[in-house]
């Protein structure tokens, strides 16, 4: 875990930030999800990975279904930066998903993240 953010409140939740990336995908695009601070379950997956490029620098929101509101709640939490740089895309299943620059400290704990995910896959 790679906690970032501690004292978050999503909806009923006390939670906290954990960056990560979608090792799966080729891209290795940043994973960012809440997790509850009392028992460490996922509360929300923050992110949505499309196919589609788009820079190191930026996060697609899910912000829909379940995650209705995530948009407002990143961004009342400095989690993202809405700026000229952000793009829409839409995802497999239709959705829109709109891709954000992320915060300063969360980037660079995503290039630490990544590194190490390099190294070890060496």
């Amino acid at each position: 875990m790679n906690r970032l953010r501690e004292g978050l409140k999503y909806k009923d939740w006390n939670c906290y930030l954990d960056v990560g990336l979608y090792t799966q995908s080729d891209n290795k695009n940043i994973a960012l999800t809440l997790i509850d601070t009392e028992d460490g379950s996922v509360v929300a997956r923050i992110t949505v990975n499309p196919e589609e490029s788009f820079p190191q620098t930026h996060a697609c929101i899910k912000d829909y279904s379940e995650n209705d509101g995530m948009l407002d709640f990143v961004e009342k939490n400095n989690i993202v930066v809405i700026d000229d740089t952000a793009k829409i895309f839409l995802t497999r299943s239709g959705q829109v998903a709109p891709c954000l620059r992320i915060a300063d400290d969360i980037y660079q704990e995503y290039l630490k993240i990544l590194d190490r995910y390099k190294k070890e896959s060496l």
